[in-house]
């Protein structure tokens, strides 16, 4: 526990320091917003455990473009045995956000060992469409192209052949989103990506989310998610298993 303990002071130190540095812009533009969460997932899949997680989120919105960026770090471990360490960090940028057409660009990057995967980048270029909005729901599909670079920890099949330790995948991402809100401090948002291969329609990537987020303070929500992560391949390329739920109870800063 003493490197979970190490890395959440940094974590934390780093997070207040970018938030001192964005007071002055929120208070010359309110739409730039920053979100710190802490929770805790049950997670079933590859592993059974509990782990803790740590997140960062920096937006700013207008009529003109729309950036975001976020920084995820998880890490678990069993009988003082680490048993999880996941980084996910992204990038993106929407150009007329408000518009019923939105381009967008974005880059992430992934890294998770427990799955194999030593890291993965994804580019990625397309647009949403923002099919319905009131004051209290909306309702988005959005659809891109990504270009995907696998770097694993061990040797993989990929295309029918063994012994790879990389492989570049090129996929479709197709992307629905909804926002409800039930009460004035309480509101649920979902979204599913589904991501075949181009050349490969059987290999596969599903990932969904459910929240339900209840503001507590004017600067504090509760959080409760369930997210889903299906890997059609993993089963061939890694042998590891397909499914991975995660369950979350977690608190929502906004500075």
């Amino acid at each position: 526990m003493n490197k979970v303990f190490v890395i959440n002071v940094v974590f934390v130190i780093v997070l207040n320091t970018l938030s001192i540095n964005n007071v002055n812009a929120q208070e010359e533009n309110s739409d730039w917003n920053t979100e710190i969460g802490v929770g805790a997932y049950y997670y079933n899949g590859n592993t059974d455990k509990l782990d803790v997680r740590s997140e960062l989120g920096i937006s700013h919105l207008d009529s003109i473009f729309e950036y975001s960026s976020w920084f995820k770090y998880v890490y678990g471990e069993n009988n003082q045995v680490a048993n999880k360490e996941e980084y996910n960090a992204g990038i993106k940028f929407d150009y007329s956000p408000r518009g019923k057409i939105s381009p967008f660009v974005l880059l992430s990057v992934y890294k998770d060992e427990f799955k194999s995967i030593k890291f993965r980048w994804n580019g990625l270029l397309g647009a949403k469409w923002l099919i319905a909005k009131n004051s209290k729901s909306s309702l988005s599909l959005s659809c891109a192209a990504i270009a995907e670079n696998n770097y694993y920890t061990e040797y993989v099949t990929f295309n029918d052949r063994d012994s790879l330790k990389k492989a570049t995948k090129y996929r479709f991402s197709l992307r629905p989103k909804f926002k409800i809100r039930i009460a004035d401090n309480l509101t649920f948002n979902h979204f599913t990506f589904y991501q075949p291969r181009f050349d490969e329609f059987d290999d596969y990537l599903v990932e969904s989310s459910s929240s339900l987020i209840m503001a507590v303070s004017g600067k504090i929500n509760f959080k409760l998610s369930y997210e889903l992560n299906y890997d059609n391949y993993a089963k061939k390329e890694r042998d590891r298993k397909v499914l991975d739920t995660f369950s979350m109870v977690s608190l929502i800063y906004n500075p």
